[in-house]
């Protein structure tokens, strides 16, 4: 079940729509907005495909897409974690390949590939600043360990992902 779905089953009862906006991460919140805005979109350019959907459930969707948009502005949500504890930043690099990112983003010394397969498939880790990064196409995962062990368990576990299905 998509989060959309899960949103808008809670969506009237007031305690069970925050309960279940505080559950996800900023990433996960992130995609539920963009959710939202599409069907929000798709009802404006194609009202006919939503007359079975009720007025009242597309301006609770609005109030739910502000309520998202200042969580997201003020930083109440939880970051996403990964399972040794390093925080998760997703994001998407339309810009070109990823000797652009690295041009652009890893630009600082101490970063090292570890694994790149061609200009679509890269890995980093950075030991000094204990990060890691990951592109593959323009999508971009950036971790930050909050300590020298989970640094080595995350650069280890994605190091032998890689390692397997490369």
């Amino acid at each position: 079940m998509n989060t959309l779905a899960n949103l808008e089953s809670v969506m009237f009862q007031s305690k069970a729509l925050s309960r279940y906006l505080g559950s996800l991460n900023r990433n996960q919140m992130q995609h539920l907005d963009g959710e939202i805005f599409a069907k929000l979109y798709w009802r404006k350019r194609n009202p006919d495909c939503y007359k079975d959907e009720s007025n009242k459930l597309f301006a609770r969707l609005r109030w739910t897409k502000r309520l998202i948009k200042k969580r997201l502005k003020t930083g109440n949500v939880k970051p996403e974690l990964t399972e040794n504890g390093s925080v998760m930043e997703r994001f998407n690099f339309p810009f070109g390949d990823s000797l652009d990112f690295s041009c652009r983003f890893l630009r600082h010394s101490g970063w090292e590939v570890i694994f790149q397969e061609s200009g679509c498939n890269v890995f980093w880790a950075n030991e000094d600043e204990l990060k890691l990064c990951t592109y593959c196409e323009g999508d971009v995962v950036m971790m930050k360990a909050p300590d020298k062990t989970a640094f080595t368990r995350d650069r280890n576990s994605i190091a032998s992902w890689y390692a397997d299905n490369a």
